[in-house]
């Protein structure tokens, strides 16, 4: 697994993303696990809900690897519309 030190952008931590979040309103659920976090993400895919992806500091440039996501079932006939 990378380090989040390979990443150069800024980083929030659980308290700061929780007030980010209640501020927005934002219905969201925190997990500790990794585990619950891949199984909760692929049910909430294969019934055409569109997750926010949000894990270590920001990336930058062509080689961006999803720290800062958007995930949304591509067989969702309004995925592209969304």
């Amino acid at each position: 697994m990378l380090r989040q030190a390979n990443w150069p952008g800024a980083g929030l931590f659980q308290p700061g993303i929780k007030q980010v979040l209640e501020n927005c309103k934002a219905r969201y659920r925190f997990h500790v696990s990794e585990e619950q976090i891949l199984e909760e993400t692929v049910q909430l895919l294969a019934t055409g809900k569109i997750v926010g992806w949000f894990r270590g500091a920001a990336e930058f440039g062509p080689r961006a690897l999803g720290n800062r996501s958007l995930l949304a079932s591509p067989w969702r006939p309004t995925s592209k519309r969304t």
